[in-house]
């Protein structure tokens, strides 16, 4: 298991001073042979990571500083904790403003959910899909309103669709990239989850509730 935050120390009783992002084993014992070197990440908002199936890990952070780069709000490390140099030339400038949700899809493409309105220079609306390389999908570009919402979800249904918890709201996005229209909740949500069964959980200010995932509620 991965830990990401304003870290300094875990296991006090350990001599290890640690910041950034970690490693434990099934155990809980820190993985000390995942040792990048002091990574800033900053903690508003909180850093946010998901993990390729080559063992490599996206991080997001509002202002990361690590291994001579600073202000950075994306940066991919191998399986030991080095920097990724291609994926840091890939996104070039990266978001223009805070990623709150990070997700890998089962084809190792990378989502990123956020108050950002670009993504190295091209104009996006606070969703997008990245390669595993870093590069970004101009293919996909839904159409969703900008949002200075501080919160994000990311989650991908079994029937190939990608739901993003987005403004309050929950948004289903084709792989494609198309929104549909007649998806529609119609009630705010403060988080969100998929079963197995492609079936949404979500929380409001009423409680818990289930919808299929056509919307209409269970």
């Amino acid at each position: 298991a991965y830990l990401a935050g304003d870290l300094n120390w875990y296991d006090s009783g350990s001599s290890s001073t640690l910041t950034g992002i970690l490693r434990v084993d099934a155990t809980g014992a820190l993985d000390t042979s995942f040792a990048p070197s002091a990574i800033y990440p900053g903690s508003s908002p909180l850093p946010k990571i998901a993990r390729l199936s080559d063992g490599r890990i996206v991080m997001s952070g509002q202002s990361i500083s690590f291994d001579g780069l600073s202000g950075q709000r994306l940066i991919m490390l191998d399986d030991s904790g080095n920097r990724d140099t291609g994926f840091t030339t890939n996104i070039g400038s990266g978001p223009n403003d805070a990623v709150h949700a990070v997700a890998v899809d089962p084809l190792d493409r990378i989502y990123l959910a956020g108050k950002f309105s670009s993504f190295n220079g091209s104009t996006t609306t606070g969703i997008v899909r990245l390669s595993s390389s870093g590069v970004l999908d101009t293919s996909f570009a839904p159409s969703l309103p900008t949002t200075t919402a501080t919160r994000a979800r990311i989650e991908f249904g079994p029937d190939g669709n990608i739901y993003v918890q987005y403004a309050g709201y929950l948004e289903k996005i084709s792989e494609a990239g198309v929104v549909d229209t007649s998806f529609d909740l119609g009630v705010a949500i403060s988080d969100f989850v998929l079963d197995t069964q492609g079936r949404i959980l979500v929380s409001t200010s009423s409680g818990l509730m289930r919808f299929a995932s056509d919307g209409t509620q269970d």
